[in-house]
């Protein structure tokens, strides 16, 4: 009786705060871990023995949580190893890897005609369930079974089964409930949502932190409370930008600062950059910090959302548009470019747009306080869904891998 009264305490409180600690896979992560373990639920379910009902006290009650539980069973029950894709398919291809092709795409839901699934022809049908699965995996939909297409489709249904089991485990780490005006950003998604009073009123894409392992500036995974809307911001580019980004531009082009409206401070004043030898620095000897000035070549743009956090990372706007166009936007330094800053800072200060322009036209630097508790979660889920659909995001950070490897170690 103490062994299995052990192993279910063990096994409710692996439910409740997951069994891998966040910290050791995020070193930004600072929720504070859940306190109320439902002891009292647990002993009146025992008294009653339907046990069945541990699950619901312990789990999340997310229902992202509860919608990826329905896909892990469904994946356990594909039971068959699916083909592999070895070839470059597109519309009108006659071949017999078509036959393949269907079959994964059944079996995930993409493609529905089943009495069609022994054709060779890669047909209209055949191209939009292309595109859904190029959809659920934030590939380009062009319906072409390129590289990129084929690598996901020959992964292993464990593989999925692995991504989902490490993103309920995420969900795990998370406060009972979160706060009901909230902006959410997911990482890997590369999507911001807002919520008022838990209800979603706003989605747009942002830009993220690169992922490149020779450049490595990821966003950090953070929770904090959104405090001021700047207008027209000026950018103190951090030392680190400085040196590595815009130090090489200053050295080709000798007219790159005045072109895009820099000032140069030495010692706390303003200095004429003309003056200097650039060639004479580098990023292990660099004395000046650069301020660009606002405008419309300003690299936050014309709007600066600011939370609380240690890492110098905020929300912005950005002149450079067309980014927004790309499926992966990991291209910033940490920072969150916004798709719309100027529809987001009207919710946040429960003003209209068109006032805000005005502040915005006439030129003038304006810091306005948000007057209510508005908190920012940054997190990293690989897989959502959306509309009964399952989507698989690429763990552009290597978190998972991590992750994974820790389950894995407690498993044994």
């Amino acid at each position: 009786d103490i062994i299995l009264t052990k192993t279910l305490i063990k096994y409710c409180k692996d439910l409740y705060y997951g069994n891998v600690n966040p910290r050791e896979i995020f070193n930004t992560w600072n929720i504070v871990v859940k306190k109320d373990f439902p002891y009292n639920d647990i002993v009146k379910i025992l008294k009653t023995s339907d046990i069945a009902k541990i699950e619901e006290v312990c789990e999340p009650k997310f229902q992202q949580y509860k919608e990826l539980k329905k896909f892990l069973r469904e994946y356990y029950l594909i039971k068959n190893e699916l083909p592999k894709i070895r070839s470059k398919l597109y519309l009108n291809s006659k071949r017999e890897e078509v036959k393949n092709l269907k079959k994964i795409l059944f079996v995930y839901g993409d493609y529905k005609n089943q009495k069609n699934l022994e054709s060779d022809l890669f047909d209209e049908e055949v191209l939009e369930a292309v595109k859904s699965f190029q959809e659920r995996h934030l590939l380009d939909p062009d319906g072409v079974v390129g590289p990129k297409t084929r690598y996901e489709l020959n992964r292993s249904v464990q593989e999925r089964i692995e991504i989902i089991k490490v993103n309920l485990e995420k969900y795990r780490w998370l406060p009972e409930t979160l706060a009901p005006e909230r902006i959410e950003i997911n990482i890997p998604s590369f999507y911001l949502k807002y919520y008022q009073n838990n209800k979603k009123i706003l989605e747009m894409k942002v830009i993220v932190g690169k992922d490149y392992i020779e450049d490595f500036r990821p966003t950090p995974i953070y929770f904090g409370k959104v405090t001021e809307v700047i207008l027209n911001p000026f950018w103190y580019v951090p030392k680190k930008i400085a040196v590595k980004d815009l130090l090489p531009k200053i050295k080709k082009n000798p007219n790159y600062l005045e072109e895009y409206n820099f000032k140069v401070l030495y010692e706390g004043k303003y200095i004429d950059y003309k003056k200097i030898n650039w060639y004479l620095y580098n990023e292990y000897f660099f004395p000046f910090n650069l301020v660009q000035l606002p405008g419309d070549k300003n690299s936050l743009g014309k709007i600066k959302i600011f939370f609380k956090n240690p890492f110098g990372v905020y929300l912005h706007d950005t002149p450079y548009k067309d980014l927004f166009l790309k499926v992966k936007r990991a291209f910033s330094s940490g920072c969150i470019r916004l798709e719309n800053a100027l529809l987001l800072a009207s919710y946040l200060l429960n003003e209209e747009e068109k006032n805000i322009l005005d502040i915005i036209n006439s030129g003038k630097t304006v810091q306005l306080k948000i007057n209510k508790d508005v908190i920012i979660y940054i997190f990293y889920f690989t897989t959502e869904v959306k509309n009964d659909k399952i989507f698989f995001y690429e763990d552009i950070y290597r978190f998972d891998k991590k992750i994974l490897e820790k389950l894995k170690k407690d498993d044994e």
